[in-house]
Order: structure tokens, then sequence, then C-alpha cells
């Protein structure tokens, strides 16, 4: 949706000039509502969950605007559900589908959508949350940055903001150790080596992945 409103397609108006300013704000808005109308039109009338999933995001439709009016002094959307794929040292195939990329002076910004909890800056710079860095094995050409870009409300308010983010050395760092540990993790796999779990009652708590590890049937010490 967001696709086809920024770089246009047949049937759909004319993508607007870029960058927007402040001027072309109502008139922004209302060819964005068009646009989402248009694209859900097909699924509506036999899905309920779609018309709920189409007013939910009509209610952030003006926030959207508002927050690419400000994004825009910097960046410039070029492509959306972009699919890419790598094959790792192991001879596996790496696959993922990047939600959105603009360009700036300095290069790409990767951006990946979130309609819900996205992870804290802590989570991203420690390593812990992998999806940032994991884009950039997706990339030709490394980008300048990663982040989130985050629809929801927030302060009880119906927001649209950029989230955690990663750049320069750092978001290179992070990305090769995604790779090392990544690769580390699939030759283990691939040579039977027992995997580590946690463990511990906090992480398994939230963990989805209990039925595989089966930590309840692990022997008492």
């Amino acid at each position: 949706m967001l696709e086809v409103f920024h770089t246009g397609r047949d049937g759909y108006p004319a993508p607007l000039p870029q960058p927007l300013t402040g001027e072309q704000r109502d008139t922004a808005i209302k060819q964005l509502e068009q646009v989402s109308r248009q694209v859900f039109e097909r699924e509506l009338e036999d899905s309920f969950e779609h018309r709920a999933w189409l007013r939910r995001w009509l209610v952030l439709v003006e926030p959207y605007i508002k927050w690419l009016i400000g994004h825009q002094a910097e960046w410039r959307f070029t492509a959306g559900e972009r699919h890419r794929e790598r094959r790792l040292a192991g001879g596996q195939l790496l696959v993922g589908r990047i939600d959105r990329v603009d360009h700036g002076t300095d290069g790409d910004l990767v951006s990946d959508y979130k309609t819900g909890a996205a992870p804290k800056q802590a989570e991203v710079d420690s390593g812990e949350a992998v999806q940032l860095p994991s884009y950039v094995l997706l990339e030709a050409t490394a980008p300048a940055a990663v982040q989130y870009i985050q629809f929801g409300r927030f302060n009880h308010q119906n927001m649209v903001r950029s989230g955690s983010r990663l750049d320069g050395a750092e978001l290179a760092d992070l990305s090769q150790a995604v790779l090392v540990r990544l690769e580390t993790v699939l030759d283990e796999i691939a040579t039977g080596t027992p995997l580590p779990a946690w463990g511990d009652e906090a992480t398994c708590r939230y963990c989805e992945m209990d039925g595989l590890c089966r930590k309840q049937a692990w022997p008492e010490p």
C-alpha cells in the first residue's frame, strides 16, 4: 500500500513529487486514504478482518504523512516489499523481505514496519534482537543505516515514529557478528552438536519454543 502511494501503479493516482512539503500535507493525506481504500477494496466485501485492518490503518494516515514530511528532509523512498536472498557458507539459503528502502546522501536506509511492540534500542545494541543487523546480510551494498518504523498508539495518541536504529561501525560489527553466529549454529546443527538453552525461568516464561526444547521434560538437577 505504501509502495503504491510512493511509486505509483496502473489504476492508482500518480505519486506526489518528493519531497513533500507542509503545503501538500492535506493533498497527501487524501491521496493516501484513496490508495488505501483501493488496495483494500478487493478484500473488504468478504473479509471482516480486512475491514477492521482498514479502519485501523486509516487513523494512522495523517500521522504517517506528518512523519514522512520530516523524514524526507534526509531520505527519499526508493523501494518497498523487496525480496532478497543470500547463500551462506554452509550452503543454506537465507531469505528475507525488506519492507522499505530509502536513499540519502550517505547511502540507503533499510526500514522494517512494526504495528506492535518493537525491540528497544538496548536489545538491538546488545545483539540479542538480530532482525535489523540481519538485513545487512541480504543487501549487495551495505546500507548506511537500518531502523524500525512504528505504527500505533503511543502516549494515548495515534502515531508513526522512527524506532530503534543502527548505523556506522556499530551496524557493520553487529551484522558481521550475526552472520558468524548464524553460520556457526547452522554448522553445529548439521553435525549434531547439542545446542545450549538458557533454561532460566525469566527467559523461558516468554519463549515460544518450549514445545521444541521440552524444558518441562528435562531432568531435575
